[in-house]
């Protein structure tokens, strides 16, 4: 009985860990080697200082991260159960009168180990380096700060139904306001247009300078020296959901700062922060079970090059099919993840 219940689940547990550890430098690595060799080639080219290329690959790290914690768990979880069944320790355990399914539960929980985990760095700690990471990104690359200034503005007002747009949003260095050029307000029966405004992040406003004022065909324009209307979005550099934290991002969507694909990119963001971190546990639950039912090394090895390129063409697709409004935001989240889930439960039955 203690065999069951304490000494075989921490010895699988043992065989898991040290392998986790391994295949997450691994992927680590293989994921950075790319990043590193460009950013030292732009490093040199644009003599950047070795603390900002230091920023820049610490800041990319839980990016890197967000992806590698999940992908080590079945390169773990199949390597270990196949050095298992190849030493025929499984068929000791099994002899002994231990079920299948009692060696996935340690398993389940190691998994929910790592979920956590992933959770803190994709819901708190990548948003955070973020801005670090974008911000140097332009150092490195492009001898430059981050610019502050956005193309093509377009935004409507839920409240109002008025639809503002610039041609360019450059903001001050103050943080406070923005610059506008190529501006444009419609609302219902009217349109203003002008070559300059001012966006008061402050006051919560748009001001045209020069305007002129579009009423109807058959009424003159009107040239106006200044007129405001009421915004109060918040500046669209701040916006990008890969870098609020979950809280700001979950207060967001339920304002009416997002709209149509930015809307649903939104969204996007917010299923797949839970669902990339349960992504971990998801592994455990499919590659435990196909784990449990092989009998050699070398069926570990393909399951675990079958496993981790099918996930991580799907999972790569998703953020595409959002953008094109072919699937909703939280099944394009979950998909993958249901995909795993969906494996697992087809060799359930085996393990009994």
């Amino acid at each position: 009985m203690l065999f069951r219940q304490v000494i075989l689940p921490r010895y699988l547990v043992r065989e898991v860990w040290p392998l986790f550890a391994a295949g997450l430098l691994l992927f680590v690595l293989l994921l950075f080697l790319d990043v590193i060799s460009t950013a030292a080639g732009s490093a040199l080219k644009n003599q950047t200082s070795f603390l900002t290329l230091g920023q820049y690959l610490l800041s990319y790290l839980p990016q890197v991260l967000r992806r590698a914690l999940p992908l080590a768990i079945p390169f773990a979880v199949l390597l270990a159960l196949g050095r298992l069944a190849k030493d025929s320790e499984l068929k000791v355990a099994y002899g002994a009168g231990v079920r299948p399914l009692a060696l996935l539960y340690p398993l389940m929980f190691f998994g929910l180990l790592v979920s956590a985990l992933a959770f803190v760095n994709s819901a708190f700690v990548q948003p955070a380096a973020e801005t670090l990471f974008k911000q140097t990104q332009y150092r490195v690359f492009y001898n430059t700060d981050l610019p502050r200034y956005q193309n093509m503005y377009i935004k409507s007002d839920a409240v109002s139904g008025a639809l503002f747009y610039a041609g360019t949003v450059n903001q001050n260095a103050d943080g406070r306001s923005a610059l506008l050029s190529g501006v444009m307000v419609k609302q219902k029966n009217s349109t203003y247009t002008a070559l300059n405004g001012v966006w008061d992040l402050e006051r919560k406003t748009w001001l045209l300078e020069n305007a002129t004022e579009y009423q109807s065909p058959e009424l003159p324009p009107r040239q106006l020296a200044r007129v405001t209307f009421p915004y109060k979005a918040p500046l669209p550099t701040t916006l990008v959901p890969e870098t609020l934290s979950l809280n700001v991002l979950w207060d967001n969507l339920h304002s009416s700062i997002y709209s149509g694909t930015e809307l649903r990119k939104a969204w996007f963001d917010f299923h797949r922060r839970f669902a990339d971190a349960l992504t971990a546990l998801f592994f455990v639950f499919a590659a435990g079970a196909i784990g449990l039912l092989l009998r050699n090394q070398a069926g570990a090895f393909i399951g675990v090059v079958l496993m981790i390129f099918g996930f991580y063409v799907v999972w790569t697709a998703m953020p595409s099919l959002v953008g094109f409004n072919a699937l909703a935001p939280w099944l394009a989240a979950w998909l993958p993840n249901f995909m795993l889930g969906l494996l697992g439960l087809s060799l359930l039955r085996r393990l009994w």
